[in-house]
């Protein structure tokens, strides 16, 4: 990855969550801009009026879940890049975000450890391969 600044959207209803991901990033020397929303339909209205490089959202959202944010994506035309995150106990999902067209998933667990700068990217080379 590129050390250009890259604009994130991070979904996710639970704000403690919002300063582990912030805390993960800064740690893992993302160089971004962050934008936090904690819906679905949040979500959706920052990308109506910003283009983001890349998508950070929790599975399990208020209004609907990543599923359905990843519908209306498609619906959009929009080819932003989406990790979902979940926690150990949802694990099952990924296989499904996968067959949706997710790009990637992450653990809530791993934020601590993982590097992001690698996971992110990893996402935003492939994006660029299908370019």
């Amino acid at each position: 990855m590129e050390k250009d600044l890259l604009s994130i959207l991070i979904i996710d209803p639970e704000f403690t969550d919002h300063q582990r991901i912030r805390d993960s990033l800064e740690r893992s020397k993302v160089p971004a801009t962050l934008t936090f929303a904690s819906s679905t339909n949040d979500g959706l209205t920052y990308i109506g009026k910003k283009e983001f490089d890349l998508i950070l959202t929790d599975h399990k959202l208020p209004e609907a879940n990543a599923f359905q944010l990843l519908f209306e994506l498609q619906q959009r035309n929009l080819s932003t890049p989406v990790i979902v995150l979940t926690h150990e106990s949802e694990a099952r999902v990924a296989r499904d975000a996968f067959q949706r067209g997710v790009d990637d998933y992450l653990l809530k667990e791993e934020l601590d450890t993982i590097s992001m700068f690698d996971v992110i990217g990893n996402v935003i080379e492939k994006k660029h391969l299908r370019e």
